[in-house]
């Protein structure tokens, strides 16, 4: 893991011990790199998931077809087509997350 990625990971362990109904959402599929970081927080060694929604979002359908390929491991990410530089309520997100990461 590189820069950030090592205090992202025991930042999310950390939170889905605390709460394990978390509800996240991911502005930026790109190559999913934050994603495996923030999974292998969220699931620990023993792979029980510790969060109740991951929502993994691009501006790009394109992006997304990539990610969902890739990202097929992990059975409960949700993904979705956002403009974080529209109105996401527009787009038919909620305002009811409890973590919001860019990456």
């Amino acid at each position: 893991m590189t820069g950030a990625y090592p205090q992202l990971s025991n930042y999310l362990d950390s939170l889905g011990h605390a709460n394990p109904d978390l509800k996240i959402l991911e502005l930026g599929a790109g190559t999913g790199g934050a994603t495996r970081v923030a999974m292998k927080g969220l699931c620990g060694p023993n792979g029980i998931k510790r969060y109740r929604q991951y929502t993994l979002t691009d501006i790009s359908p394109g992006f997304l077809t990539s990610a969902r390929e890739s990202m097929s491991e992990f059975r409960v990410v949700d993904f979705a087509v956002l403009n974080i530089e529209e109105d996401p309520l527009e787009q038919g997100f909620e305002l009811a997350y409890d973590v919001v990461m860019a990456s």
